[in-house]
């Protein structure tokens, strides 16, 4: 089968569409879009240096709700927003 007859499906709802290259590419693009900011951005990455021999960590651009209060910050209560104390 050459690329130009591939047919392309989607499963909504656990069901089977058939639909076009266009259709297909632009959900898949979509979902890769919410990955990016749904976890892309909170994830942070390993730099590893193979000549100098050294590892480095940079924070995630994101940070979550979850994990700042784990780390103990305090968040002001509705009204005080522009109060913010790290």
């Amino acid at each position: 089968m050459s690329a130009s007859e591939r047919e392309f499906y989607l499963y909504p709802d656990g069901k089977r569409v058939k639909v076009s290259r266009e259709v297909y590419e632009e959900y898949y693009h979509g979902k890769r879009k919410e990955r990016y900011f749904m976890e892309d951005l909170k994830r942070g990455k390993t730099i590893v240096n193979q000549e100098e021999q050294t590892i480095s960590f940079i924070q995630g651009r994101e940070d979550s709700y979850e994990r700042l209060l784990d780390l103990g910050h305090q968040f002001p209560v509705s009204g005080d927003c522009w109060r913010i104390k790290y």
